[in-house]
């Protein structure tokens, strides 16, 4: 998968979940803010108006801890932001298993990430 597939599939996903959570309607860029600043209880992981904007437009990615709070507010899946088309039943399995490795990469802390990454290019 390409970057800009991966921006255009999670700039998708992001406005679906976020119209589900607005009654049918695309919040502002402000307003997506502060909802979600309001969600990390202002802490760092807080953001601005022009990153609302770029996430939804798809300009960019959160980082994996703002990731996380956006999985956990608008029940983003992560395995929808990060596939693409639809695999035949044949490879479903695979992708799954691609899924779950995503996942729980994700949820390591960086220095573990590290090692993972490391150990990985040893092996090619």
């Amino acid at each position: 998968m390409t970057r800009q597939t991966l921006l255009e599939n999670f700039s998708a996903r992001l406005r679906d979940h976020l119209k589900q959570r607005f009654r049918g309607r695309l919040p502002s860029a402000a307003a997506f803010a502060v909802q979600f600043n309001w969600q990390c209880q202002h802490s760092p992981l807080a953001i601005s108006g022009e990153t609302a904007r770029r996430w939804i437009r798809g300009n960019s990615l959160p980082d994996e801890t703002r990731l996380t709070v956006l999985v956990e507010w608008l029940g983003l899946d992560l395995q929808q932001v990060f596939s693409h088309a639809p695999e035949p039943a044949a490879e479903l399995g695979a992708d799954l298993q691609t899924s779950e490795l995503l996942k729980l990469f994700m949820q390591m802390e960086t220095p573990k990430k590290q090692l993972v990454l490391d150990f990985l290019r040893s092996l090619t």
